[in-house]
């Protein structure tokens, strides 16, 4: 059975919830659209990626996530609002990380 380790190919599904399982989903990775990473390359968050350490295929999983352990703490002065339509033809939404289940 495969383990992932440096150079994996990973594919996987999940529910990401605020503060814990029992807080509002907030984004969902599911059969048919997954998230799919090269382990070890650096796209992902560190902390994210070391708690997969060693998971075996099928075998479920459970990450949580502190603030500083993700993007830190929310800098309201940094948060800057464009009409989405105006530089793009998809919409989109920020997305601030605070646990993974």
């Amino acid at each position: 059975m495969l383990e992932i380790g440096k150079y994996a190919m990973v594919t996987l599904t999940y529910d990401l919830h605020v503060d814990d399982e029992n807080g509002e989903m907030i984004e969902q990775a599911t059969e048919t659209q997954p998230l799919e990473f090269l382990y070890g390359a650096g796209a992902m968050l560190p902390k994210f990626e070391s708690q997969l350490a060693g998971l075996r295929e099928g075998e479920p999983f459970t990450i949580k996530l502190s603030k500083n352990d993700a993007y830190g703490e929310v800098n309201e002065e940094a948060v800057v609002f464009v009409a989405a339509n105006r530089y793009f033809d998809y919409w989109f939404d920020l997305i601030i990380l605070t646990s993974f289940s």
